[in-house]
């Protein structure tokens, strides 16, 4: 299932990218994708949400 989730935020991500920044070139666009769907982006961005906490209780 995490593969699943995978394909599926990669899929958000880049189709969002695309249609707000399609003046770009795609290999920043592709650029920008890795960036957001990067472990380690994703838990800061989420630590600076507060989501922390319910991330940890949904995965109990």
């Amino acid at each position: 299932m995490e593969c699943l989730g995978d394909v599926v935020l990669d899929y958000v991500v880049t189709t969002h990218l695309y249609i707000k920044y399609s003046r770009l070139i795609l290999r920043l666009i592709t650029y920008l994708r890795s960036t957001f769907v990067n472990n380690e982006c994703s838990a800061q961005s989420e630590v600076k949400a507060s989501m922390l906490e319910h991330i940890v209780h949904a995965s109990r």
